[in-house]
């Protein structure tokens, strides 16, 4: 029973060590208030530096906020001590952001191919350049994906990898999810539908 408790309360520890890594990775990387206007102001920055109606910020505003989540629920699953976490996560982070960058590589050469592509007489020499664009760009997902998963294999025990690996595909197939009902629920009240 003593063992028990004295368990709880090491994980207690570890999952408040845990919870301040996650607040300051959050905001490491948010941009200060800026001069003008005053924060607070009609179209002033937010902490993440999005203004009320920008759609971008506020997209960059989602995903931190979806990373947040991710980390929580990650950090819960594999059972990481603050130690752990400190190694883990910023290599998430770094990796995130490449897979984001190869994701847009991806839409930039799909959106060029629907160009080219478009039109009674499609320039055939266009066209294979946009798909080996498109190829380059996938290649650059797989690269990345490839690597990470590598860190992870360095970072984690052979159980914690498979744990990630479990989550990484159920945390997707939630957020897609997600992202379908709002994309739904915005076509349902004729609203634009962002990608």
């Amino acid at each position: 029973m003593m063992r028990a408790k004295v368990r709880g309360e090491m994980n207690a520890t570890n999952l408040r060590g845990v919870l301040a890594l996650v607040v300051m990775i959050g905001f490491a990387g948010a941009p200060a208030f800026a001069a003008d206007p005053a924060p607070g102001a009609r179209g002033a920055p937010t902490t993440t530096g999005a203004t009320p109606t920008n759609a971008k910020g506020r997209r960059h505003d989602v995903r931190q906020k979806i990373q947040m989540v991710r980390i929580w629920e990650l950090s819960r699953v594999l059972g990481l001590d603050q130690k752990a976490a400190m190694a883990l996560f910023p290599t998430l982070s770094r990796f995130d952001e490449r897979r984001t960058a190869a994701h847009k590589g991806v839409r930039e050469a799909m959106q060029q191919l629907r160009k080219v592509s478009q039109g009674p007489k499609p320039d055939e020499v266009q066209i294979q350049a946009a798909m080996e664009r498109l190829s380059t760009a996938k290649a650059e997902v797989h690269r990345v994906e490839a690597e990470e998963l590598a860190e992870v294999r360095r970072l984690l025990t052979p159980t914690q990898q498979a744990k990630y690996v479990l989550f990484q595909q159920r945390f997707q197939k939630r957020l897609e999810g997600m992202i379908r009902k709002v994309r739904e629920a915005r076509a349902g009240k004729n609203l634009p539908v962002e990608e």
